[in-house]
């Protein structure tokens, strides 16, 4: 046991578990707290159509991770000479994924009966999908385990994030202002883990796409991707329909009470 508890292996992997279990405790501190202002102020109705408005683009985010991120780290690990061309091929397909969904939602909403406010801001979240494409920077760190670069970008945007949720709040600011910040915080999410990426003495421009590499993760990961379609209704299915049967309010509450 001592000898493991020496093995630089060890005191790596735990290491990089401690970034992670540290990132987890802040968000979910900054997620808590910053969310309970959040939902007073705007109150159950606006509160449901902004919660309504994430569940929706939710319902189809599998389609835009592609079921991508453990096969990508895991050849990651396999093959690091692979590094440019697995990082660019994936997020390429990533991109793809995330305008499919945008397309899918332009189409979805017309069976809805959303109002025209309700539909920008069920947009202004899912142009959020595209910026998170460059999560596939992650990737590299996992596969590294380095995910402390990871957390130091995460962290930030979420304090970040709750700073400027809290300004809207004393400035009185209306709901579609909160809207555009969850989709800022894809942006300073995704500038982040690029900046962290940079300092690894890495580069973007050397990514490349590879066709045949992208038929092969595709093939591998499309169970993947219908698993997650499942788990994204599963979980989020009940907002949409309660606002569609009932109204705004109702999903509100079902939040603020969950």
């Amino acid at each position: 046991m001592n000898e493991l508890n020496l093995s630089p292996g060890f005191k790596k992997y735990s290491i990089n578990t401690g970034w992670l279990f540290f990132e987890r405790i802040i968000g979910m501190a900054v997620s808590f707290f910053v969310g309970v202002y959040v939902a007073r102020y705007l109150g159950p109705a606006n509160f449901g159509l902004y919660s309504y408005a994430l569940s929706f683009v939710g319902l189809f985010a599998a389609i835009t991770s592609l079921g991508l991120d453990s096969i990508v780290v895991r050849e990651l690990v396999k093959d690091e000479n692979k590094r440019d061309k697995l990082l660019g091929t994936s997020f390429v397909l990533k991109i793809i994924g995330s305008f499919l969904v945008i397309v899918i939602i332009s189409v979805a909403v017309r069976f809805t009966s959303n109002d025209n406010f309700t539909n920008l801001l069920i947009y202004i979240v899912a142009i959020g999908t595209i910026f998170q494409s460059f999560n596939v920077v992650n990737f590299y760190f996992q596969a590294k385990v380095l995910s402390k670069y990871t957390v130091y970008a995460q962290i930030f945007t979420s304090i970040m994030c709750a700073a400027i949720k809290l300004v809207l709040i004393y400035f009185d600011m209306s709901l579609i202002y909160f809207a555009i910040v969850n989709l800022l915080q894809s942006v300073i999410l995704a500038s982040g883990l690029v900046v962290m990426y940079i300092k690894q003495k890495s580069s973007l421009f050397n990514w490349s796409l590879d066709f045949g590499l992208a038929k092969n993760l595709l093939k591998d990961s499309w169970p993947l991707i219908l698993s997650g379609i499942a788990i994204s209704i599963y979980m989020r299915i009940d907002q949409v329909m309660i606002k569609n049967m009932l109204d705004a309010e109702a999903v509100g509450k079902l939040c603020s009470s969950g």
